[in-house]
């Protein structure tokens, strides 16, 4: 009868080691995950930045380095001399600054070739 009941009580020990096992190994794959998609999120981003920065280019050398024209195309404003763009995830162009995630600042010379484009992914305006 004893012998019995020690063979119970190591299984249930065993069990419980098992289970703090997969515990574990389970909230580490959760912080891999949420790692993952932080990464995406931010890499879509960043395309989304890319593509913005180069239709910004385009209309920049196909209206000869009308700023004004460039903003209006964009859907940007003009601010000290400079286009900013702000956008959300999905490259909807929104006024407010806490909104976007992507931001394309555009500084124009009179020589195209020595424009600036400059391309921030953020998080809520940081």
């Amino acid at each position: 009868m004893e012998n019995k009941r020690s063979k119970s009580v190591l299984f249930l020990m065993e069990l419980i080691l098992i289970i703090f096992f997969f515990s574990i190994c389970s909230s580490i794959c959760l912080k891999v995950f949420a790692s993952a998609k932080t990464m995406s999120d931010y890499s879509d981003n960043l395309n989304n930045a890319c593509v913005l920065a180069q239709d910004g280019a385009e209309c920049y050398k196909a209206y000869n380095g009308d700023l004004s024209k460039v903003a209006k195309e964009l859907g940007g404003e003009i601010d000290n001399g400079n286009v900013v763009v702000k956008g959300d995830l999905d490259l909807y162009i929104v006024g407010n600054e806490k909104e976007a995630n992507v931001y394309v600042n555009m500084s124009g010379e009179n020589d195209i070739s020595k424009s600036l484009f400059s391309v921030k992914v953020g998080n809520g305006g940081k």
